[in-house]
């Protein structure tokens, strides 16, 4: 309110830990005022290749498949969200190429965290832990 002429952008890295809450997370900004809808882009995490996207399981890349696909299905009607709908179709072409299969990697670097942090990531990140079962 105190700089109106202040455009802000978001620029989000995807992983493993907020593939899931992107779109929540772009609605969340447009619905409070926070960004315009064309404001928002989304980078790859490629290292460490264990929290990218592609390390996920097969059965999890299709949930978030439909959480994006639905995502783009609700944004495509503007011209504005054009980006975007381009970011969310690259974050599923990314994530649907080279399996990368570094599950063991995952969990021997998140015990590591979890102890030095004193925290439970199945707790932490119970939806994430379930896509990852």
């Amino acid at each position: 309110s105190q700089c109106p002429h202040v455009n802000f952008t978001i620029d989000s890295t995807v992983s493993i830990f907020n593939v899931l809450y992107i779109p929540e997370f772009y609605n969340y900004l447009i619905k409070n005022g926070l960004i315009k809808p064309g404001r928002m882009s989304l980078y790859l995490l490629f290292d460490p290749n264990y929290f990218s996207i592609r390390n996920l399981p097969q059965k999890a890349k299709k949930q978030i498949e439909l959480v994006y696909n639905n995502f783009i299905q609700q944004l495509a009607s503007s011209p504005e969200t054009a980006n975007i709908c381009q970011h969310a179709r690259s974050v599923i072409k990314h994530m649907f190429g080279e399996d990368y299969q570094l599950q063991n990697e995952f969990e021997t670097e998140i015990k590591k965290v979890d102890e030095l942090r004193g925290e439970n990531f199945k707790e932490v990140f119970s939806e994430i832990t379930q896509l990852l079962n």
